[in-house]
């Protein structure tokens, strides 16, 4: 199931949302640096 994440930029710290399916393996780069040093943000879990 595809959905919208927010991920993070190692190197220049950029956050921006993408497309995201667990189930499929997809190369990101950074759209401000071009670094592909991206990392999912985790969200928090509501209680």
């Amino acid at each position: 199931m595809e959905t919208m994440e927010t991920f993070k930029c190692l190197r220049c710290g950029h956050t921006f949302q993408d497309k995201y399916d667990a189930k499929v393996l997809k190369e990101r780069s950074c759209p401000r640096c071009n670094s592909n040093s991206i990392r999912l943000m985790k969200q928090a879990k509501d209680k």
